[in-house]
C-alpha cells in the first residue's frame, strides 16, 4: 500500500468513526426524545384518566342527588295523598253518622259556633227533615238561654249546618270544617300514618 492509499484509508476510517459517533449520538438523542415523549404521553394519559374519573364521579353524584330529590318528592306526594285520603274518609264517616250521634254532633257545632244563642240554623234537605228539630232542641239545652230557630229553607251542603245571624254566617258544613282543620292537623295525621 502506498502513501496515498494509506492516507485515503485513514481518512475513510476517520470519516467512518465520525459517522459512527454521529449515528450513535443521533440514536441516543432519538432514544432520549422517545423516552421523553413516552413519559409525557403517560403523564397526559394519567391526567386524562384522572379528569375522566373525576367527571364520572361528579356526574354520578349529580345523578344520585337528582334521584334522591325525586324520591323525596314522590314520598312527599304519596304522604300528601294518604293525608288527603284520611280526610276524605273522615268526611265520609261524618256523613255516615245516623240518629243520636248525628244529632249530638250538629248540636255541639251550633253551641260552638253560636255567638248570641239567637241564630237561625240552616241544614241540607235530608237533615232538615230527619233530625232538624231534634238538633235545635238539643242545641237550645246545651247553650244556656238560647233560642235557636231552624230555617225551613235547605242549603246546598253535604252535611253539617250553617249558623246565620243576619248578614253574618258561620259555615259549619263538615267539608268546610275538615278543610280548615286539615292545615292544623296534617302534621299530627302524618305522625299517626307514617310513624
Amino acid at each position: 500500500m502506498n502513501g496515498i492509499e494509506k492516507i485515503t484509508a485513514q481518512i475513510q476510517k476517520d470519516v467512518q468513526s465520525e459517522i459512527d459517533a454521529l449515528l450513535k449520538q443521533a440514536q441516543e438523542e432519538s432514544a432520549a426524545i422517545q423516552a421523553d415523549y413516552k413519559a409525557k404521553a403517560a403523564a397526559l394519559q394519567q391526567d386524562i384518566l384522572a379528569k375522566g374519573q373525576q367527571a364520572a364521579e361528579e356526574r354520578i353524584e349529580r345523578q344520585t342527588r337528582a334521584a334522591e330529590l325525586e324520591a323525596r318528592k314522590l314520598l312527599l306526594q304519596t304522604k300528601q295523598e294518604k293525608i288527603d285520603d284520611s280526610f276524605r274518609r273522615a268526611h265520609k264517616k261524618l256523613l255516615a253518622l245516623k240518629g243520636e250521634e248525628r244529632i249530638n254532633l250538629n248540636a255541639r257545632l251550633i253551641a260552638f259556633g253560636s255567638r248570641s244563642g239567637k241564630e237561625t240554623i240552616f241544614m241540607n234537605d235530608d237533615d232538615l227533615e230527619s233530625i232538624g228539630p231534634q238538633v235545635i232542641a238539643k242545641a237550645n239545652k246545651l247553650v244556656k238561654g238560647a233560642s235557636f230557630t231552624l230555617s225551613e229553607k235547605p242549603r246546598d251542603i253535604s252535611g253539617g249546618l250553617i249558623i246565620s245571624a243576619g248578614d253574618v254566617e258561620v259555615n259549619c258544613a263538615y267539608d268546610t270544617i275538615l278543610r280548615i282543620m286539615r292545615d292544623e292537623l296534617a302534621g299530627d295525621v302524618a305522625k299517626v300514618l307514617f310513624s
